[in-house]
């Protein structure tokens, strides 16, 4: 009867060690897994590192699936160690209520015995042995078993064995508790620190898309303002950019998802999760160098109108840049480079477009990201040709499409003297600050 009662404990006992092998923490995983967890960190720190501003459209595509890779393989990891802490907190929750079920079982037992001793001093027969045993303060167990035995008490044997089998079986459920609650502790602890991870890996990822969304508008903006200068590199500029568009937005219901995931797994796993790591801070976009004095070509470039925006030689700009802009141009045309193109983009014109694309709100408007709109559409005051400080330049009615053409040649060689920078991804696009 011992042995049968002792069998379900040891049973538990094992159970409990053989969950805390079964759900070992992210440390214990297996080599090929920690070198696959080590390439997929390794290529998200390279993708936020990108210029997205300078990177081609594959190159940031490449950044945003590496990030959004990363995230997925740390929420996996998750999940995992969730599974861990439930598994572990089940075998801890059985384990304590063994050990509560013993020691009832335990007071049970010791009224029982002591409810036998009662009824062989009350009768007759009894020993004086119990009675003796009674008289005293403490009643030994060895004292109070030969009085049972005296007794000649079948039911007294079975009693006392019944008792003494609980309480080895309480040793066992207290073991086997214990360990269950350091099993319930680490995987806790692992929860945490997938968490963490989980939490930087989302921050990284949402610090790019951020630059991708800029990128985004800036790229909708130009194509609109190349609609009348090139209608077939304006009309490729937004297929470009709608498949990016349209990454973003599957990246954006992902992260919606596992955000919800993840708020509604903490709110029922762990109030202990660590604080959220911050990324890197982006690096600083440099400023573009002031422009050096730069000797003025004869003033044969005509300026036309007042106020803010001006016109020289038909390319509308900001009254500020009128002047470097017209001495460049008479310096190119003196070898040989005869430069037009268009500037200034009025931003009425891009809200008429957001309104018609994103919707009448102040926030679809003026906030709503490009790639939420249909078709993507830029935010307006996101081109530097909405404040007239770009220029997209032509040459010979064409827009300067390649950099080894010759306009573009001397743009580059030439252009940062009277203060215009070019944005790589753009062979066309100059601008007072490179964007």
């Amino acid at each position: 009867m011992l042995h049968m009662l002792r069998r379900p404990l040891r049973v538990l006992l094992v159970l409990v060690l053989t969950l805390a092998v079964a759900v070992t923490p992210a440390g214990a995983q297996s080599d090929t897994k920690a070198q696959r967890d080590e390439v997929q960190r390794k290529r998200a720190a390279l993708a936020s590192d990108i210029d997205v501003l300078r990177a081609t459209d594959a190159q940031v595509e490449a950044a945003l699936r590496a990030l959004q890779g990363n995230v997925a393989a740390r929420a996996a990891d998750l999940r995992d160690a969730e599974r861990g802490a439930a598994s572990a907190q089940v075998a801890l929750e059985s384990a304590t209520e063994q050990v509560e079920a013993k020691q009832a079982e335990i007071a049970v037992l010791d009224q029982a015995v002591k409810d036998l001793a009662v009824a062989a001093y009350m009768q007759p027969a009894a020993s004086v042995g119990i009675i003796d045993s009674l008289a005293t303060s403490s009643i030994g167990e060895a004292e109070l078993k030969q009085a049972l035995l005296e007794a000649r008490s079948a039911n007294q044997f079975d009693v006392l064995d019944q008792l003494e089998a609980a309480r080895d079986d309480l040793d066992v459920a207290r073991r086997a508790a214990e360990t269950a609650a350091v099993e319930a502790r680490q995987q806790q602890a692992a929860v945490a620190d997938q968490l963490a991870e989980v939490q930087q890996a989302t921050s990284q990822q949402e610090a790019v898309v951020a630059e991708v969304q800029d990128r985004l508008d800036h790229r909708l903006a130009e194509a609109q303002s190349l609609a009348e200068l090139d209608r077939e590199l304006s009309a490729q500029i937004e297929a470009e950019q709608a498949r990016l568009a349209a990454e973003l937005e599957r990246q954006q219901r992902a992260r919606e998802q596992a955000e919800a995931a993840a708020a509604a797994r903490a709110a029922a796993a762990t109030r202990a999760a660590s604080e959220s790591r911050p990324s890197a801070p982006s690096a600083p976009r440099p400023s573009a160098p002031s422009a050096p004095a730069a000797p003025a070509p004869p003033r044969t470039i005509e300026i036309t109108g007042s106020g803010s925006i001006v016109s020289v030689s038909g390319i509308r700009v900001h009254n500020s840049i009128a002047r470097p802009l017209a001495d460049m141009l008479a310096a190119a045309s003196s070898a040989g480079i005869s430069l037009s193109g268009g500037g200034y983009r009025d931003p009425a014109g891009q809200i008429a477009v957001r309104r018609n694309n994103c919707g009448t709100s102040n926030y679809a408007i003026y906030e709503m990201p490009a790639s939420s709109c249909r078709p993507p559409t830029a935010r307006p005051g996101s081109s530097m040709h909405e404040r007239g400080l770009a220029i997209d330049f032509t040459h010979g009615g064409r827009i300067i499409g390649s950099r080894s053409s010759a306009a573009f040649q001397w743009l580059n060689a030439n252009a940062s003297r009277y203060g215009f920078y070019n944005l790589p991804s753009e062979p066309w696009h100059w601008s007072t600050n490179g964007r």
